[in-house]
């Protein structure tokens, strides 16, 4: 990618093409209907696949303290009745410990005008997830009025954090494209303090367009890719980084040492007050090996610890205190990793918790 440098009285912009040629649905659920309805109409002609995305946007904004304020922003047009059920309602998942309720907003043009979402239809659940896992995650959903074929639907879905999630950093992936529809436009903008780490990394997007500002503390960078065609059918067990995975990753991180640096901290924490010699003894027995000594820690935690995690509130990444999980007699992943790291430091064998993406 050429990129071309110029700098405009305080602001820097870098920038790769010349401007979009704007739509109707450009500002957020703001349109002329009649417009947005019309231009929809041409954009889709001979189409039908069930859904065509006109624009797919996300806009994440930053503070100072990595706290995220997302917007998540579609507009599609239904083509074909398989696409209609799919598209009558939208939901979108919360944690309440460090999130406030999204907001969720909705449009829907037909030839006849648009249509608004009620908000008194929208309702909070309690997000259910894996059977061994105990979140206090909600879900916000709501059935949109007026879906048919041949409407165009237009939401916007608004997540406030309110606590910092991980104040050293935090990471993402947002993927782009679809298995089953095309895609005219996808949108990424990123608004973050001048002085944050912020990073990202684009993969698989030799279109991808970008633009960057600076603007006082501030930076903006827009990032586009479209149109696009649906993807090809995924094989089971593919890695998320095949050459043809279109994503676009992004970090708040310093790097992967400041992150690591900060759950030890976190880790160590958990481990400060628990004595482990007289169990670590017990288990190891006359064995000094290290590798045989991590092995009969390791059989006895999967024998007398079983999997399952208390994943509420800062405990989705917070690991129990050793003694809190024997007591309980389970834990999940990082509770695991705690009490073998204490057994086997009680045995002088140095050890740490490693931070795994799987």
């Amino acid at each position: 990618m050429r990129l071309a440098l110029i700098v405009i009285g305080c602001a820097t912009l870098l920038t790769t093409t010349a401007a979009r040629a704007e739509r109707p649905w450009d500002s957020p659920l703001a349109g002329d209907p009649a417009a947005v309805y019309q231009a929809a109409v041409e954009a889709t002609d001979g189409y039908d696949r069930g859904v065509y995305f006109l624009l797919e946007e996300n806009r994440c904004s930053f503070d100072v303290r990595n706290r995220l304020v997302r917007v998540y922003r579609v507009v599609a047009r239904v083509t074909d009745a398989s696409a209609v059920e799919g598209w009558s309602s939208v939901r979108w998942n919360f944690r309440p410990w460090c999130q406030d309720r999204p907001k969720i907003e909705a449009r829907i043009y037909g030839p006849d005008g648009v249509t608004e979402l009620d908000e008194k239809t929208i309702v909070e659940d309690p997000a259910y997830g894996d059977s061994k896992i105990y979140r206090d995650d909600r879900v916000v959903r709501a059935a949109l009025p007026g879906v048919k074929v041949g409407v165009v639907v237009e939401y916007q879905i608004t997540t406030t954090e309110h606590a910092d999630y991980f104040a050293a950093g935090r990471q993402d992936r947002l993927w782009v494209g679809y298995n089953n529809a095309s895609c005219e436009n996808t949108r990424l903008v990123f608004d973050y303090p001048k002085k944050s780490a912020f990073q990202y990394r684009a993969h698989a997007l030799p279109d991808l367009r970008a633009e960057k500002k600076e603007d006082g503390d501030r930076v903006r960078l827009v990032l586009e890719t479209g149109p696009s065609d649906p993807l090809a059918p995924e094989e089971s067990g593919r890695h998320p980084d095949a050459p043809d995975s279109a994503y676009v990753a992004w970090s708040t991180a310093a790097s992967w040492e400041a992150v690591s640096k900060a759950y030890a901290t976190i880790v160590e924490e958990a481990l400060a007050d628990f004595d482990a010699a007289a169990l670590a003894t017990k288990l190891a027995g006359d064995e000094n090996d290290p590798r045989k000594v991590t092995d009969r820690c390791m059989d006895w935690i999967h024998a007398n610890v079983r999997y399952e995690g208390i994943e509420i509130g800062r405990g989705s990444i917070v690991p129990r205190a050793p003694e809190k999980t024997l007591e309980r007699h389970f834990g999940d992943c990082k509770d695991q990793a705690t009490l073998l790291v204490a057994l086997l430091r009680a045995r002088g064998i140095e050890s740490h918790v490693a931070l795994i993406d799987s």
